[in-house]
């Protein structure tokens, strides 16, 4: 099953273009199961479309804090729920509110430029 449709013939595809096989049952029987289609988009429309489109207005800002103390409730419902439904012991509490951690920032040491010649003996210099 795997093989019915080769990664050749998918490889190959074109944009807007798919294939597949579709499965039928025993009191529905389908002759032709494999197929190769393509869609045909009306390039025009959806451009008017999409310029009629309106911004999606802002409701609120959610900042880090908001997202932490609500996935830490939501933790905490999660382990109260197993812990009535399977019994667990109350000893094991809730997870604990953790403060938030200041945003890790990558740090990016200076690499020196690297000098090197091109395939056809030019000078070219690298910056990494």
């Amino acid at each position: 099953m795997d093989y019915a449709i080769p990664a050749s013939k998918i490889a190959t595809l074109s944009s807007g273009e798919f294939v597949g096989i579709v499965a039928d049952s025993p009191n529905e029987k389908i002759s032709l199961k494999m197929f190769h289609a393509e869609l045909q988009t009306d390039h025009e429309a959806i451009a008017k479309e999409e310029a009629a489109y309106l911004p999606i207005p802002l409701i609120r800002k959610v900042s880090y804090d908001d997202l932490q103390e609500n996935y830490i409730r939501i933790k905490n419902d999660i382990q109260e729920l197993v812990r009535l439904e399977l019994k667990v012991p109350e000893e094991e509490k809730h997870v604990e509110e953790k403060k938030p951690r200041a945003k890790k920032r990558s740090v990016r040491k200076a690499v020196p430029a690297v000098k090197g010649k091109t395939s056809k003996g030019q000078q070219q210099t690298i910056s990494l």
